[in-house]
């Protein structure tokens, strides 16, 4: 069944780790990833630049969480542990370690094809543009942004203007006014996003000394 042949139906698309697997490792491999990433990391900080000591505590921060991670199933069952605890700086230093790990896999790591699969099926060509359907929803569990950089790529527009195509729903802080499905492609990140931005407020280096 086609969907652009189906405009009156509502088509939603599940998508959870196993939709990035070619970039972003699953639960049981996501240690000997985070391994991989504190090797990256100490050949960054072998260079000896002015974000040496940001990038050793980043290390530090890593080697914790890799350690910890081995008593747990998952990193999201470990953050509701220490959500629970109330240790909400410990948290955050871990969510700051797996948002640059998964930055990292991000921009180092080749990218999962089948997301470029998936988008060439549901869009269109129009006579000036590319037609993006508005019947179509994709709800992920995934923090990785692969999703966003396939229709980036296709649609040949940056992270901001991404925002003018499709509704990213719960992606980024500075989205906050985006709050309901819209009649339009919907990615709902049920977790948000995990990445970088840049505004005027805060800096790489705020990443990671600021609880």
């Amino acid at each position: 069944m086609s969907i652009k042949s189906n405009n009156n139906l509502k088509f939603t698309y599940l998508l959870g780790a196993g939709a990035s697997v070619g970039t972003i490792p699953v639960v049981k491999r996501f240690g000997d990833g985070l391994t991989e990433f504190i090797e990256f990391l100490r050949e960054a900080q072998s260079q000896k630049t002015n974000s040496s000591q940001i990038i050793g505590n980043l290390i530090i921060d890593a080697i914790k969480l890799s350690e910890e991670l081995n008593s747990y199933a998952s990193f999201d069952t470990f953050a509701k542990k220490l959500y629970l605890l109330g240790k909400v700086n410990e948290l955050t230093v871990y969510k700051r370690v797996i948002s640059t790990y998964i930055l990292y896999c991000n921009l180092f790591k080749p990218r999962d094809t089948r997301y470029d699969l998936f988008f060439a099926s549901i869009l269109d060509k129009g006579k000036n543009e590319i037609l993006i359907p508005d019947n179509v929803n994709l709800i992920t569990w995934n923090y990785d942004r692969l999703a966003d950089i396939s229709l980036q790529s296709i649609l040949s527009c940056d992270s901001f203007q991404l925002n003018s195509h499709v509704n990213l729903f719960n992606n980024y802080d500075l989205e906050v006014e985006k709050k309901s499905i819209e009649n339009t492609l919907n990615i709902v990140k049920i977790n948000g996003a995990a990445g970088a931005f840049i505004d005027n407020e805060i800096n790489m280096r705020d990443l990671f000394i600021t609880p």
